[in-house]
């Protein structure tokens, strides 16, 4: 069983770092042995308007610790992963002041694989 257990730190070209875990409605994780990168799709549920504060454009970065635990509860491995934000879809206006929005990332590996 694994558990994301760490912040969700969102970092942009203006601001340093943001824990958004939060906002995070879910997260859906790929990984596929044909491909030497791993991809994200993370669910945000934003009513205080990250989307425009920040701004997320698309171009920022976004730290995941994942700790992974056996059937007892006990921690046997934990890992960090750096993602780069490339796309945001799905942008809906739910109520008030609620946005929800999917943020795509890519493993930092990826981009350097295409450079």
């Amino acid at each position: 069983m694994s558990a994301i257990t760490d912040s969700y730190l969102l970092k942009t070209c203006d601001i340093n770092g943001v824990d958004i875990k939060s906002y995070v409605g879910s997260i859906e994780l790929y990984e596929d042995i044909t491909r030497p990168f791993v991809s994200a799709d993370l669910n945000i549920l934003d009513s205080n308007g990250l989307i425009e504060r920040l701004p997320i454009i698309g171009d920022e970065t976004i730290t995941l610790g994942i700790t992974a635990k056996d059937s007892n509860g006990v921690e046997i491995d934990a890992i960090k992963i750096t993602m780069s934000v490339y796309s945001i879809e799905n942008v809906v206006d739910k109520k008030d002041r609620l946005k929800q929005y999917t943020l795509k990332c890519v493993s930092s590996s990826m981009l350097t694989n295409q450079t």
